[in-house]
């Protein structure tokens, strides 16, 4: 059992490196590309970027704080202890959730060199280009993407 504690507090160091490492790697990218900005680039791409690289050290560092747990219940297997982990469990599955599709729905800088205004189109995935004007649309992603049976 004790092995199994040192296990539940490595794996929670390393969820929590993780999301660390994560958050200062993009800290330092989105500092440079601030003062680019400052200098006259345009950063909305970098910072959409950085969103992604962001999101991704988030969710594996939250998939490692949740096998933490499960290791830590195995630990302590009182009622209290699986509520508390159903319970965490549930809360950043919710996160992991919405988190991956935020990242998998983000939105993109306009064709003109627009920097992020609000009201910028959308596009399908982190690989496309915003000049891609077949997927600046104000339709559902399933009509622009033809799975609604050819009708416009």
């Amino acid at each position: 059992m004790i092995i199994l504690h040192y296990l539940y507090i490595g794996i929670g160091v390393i969820g929590v490196a993780v999301i660390t490492w994560g958050v200062l790697l993009v800290l330092i990218r989105l500092l440079r590309a601030e003062f680019s900005r400052l200098r006259g680039h345009r950063i909305c791409r970098v910072r959409e970027s950085l969103r992604h690289q962001l999101g991704s050290y988030l969710l594996l560092g939250l998939e490692f704080l949740i096998a933490a747990d499960i290791i830590g219940t195995v630990t302590h297997p009182t009622l209290r202890e699986i509520a508390v982990l159903a319970s965490i469990v549930l809360i950043r599955t919710v996160l992991n959730y919405f988190l991956d599709h935020e990242l998998a729905d983000s939105y993109f800088c306009s064709a003109d060199g627009d920097d992020g205004a609000p009201g910028a189109g959308r596009f399908g995935s982190p690989g496309e280009s915003a000049g891609d004007t077949s997927l600046r649309s104000d339709r559902p992603r399933a009509d622009r993407d033809g799975q609604n049976g050819g009708n416009p």
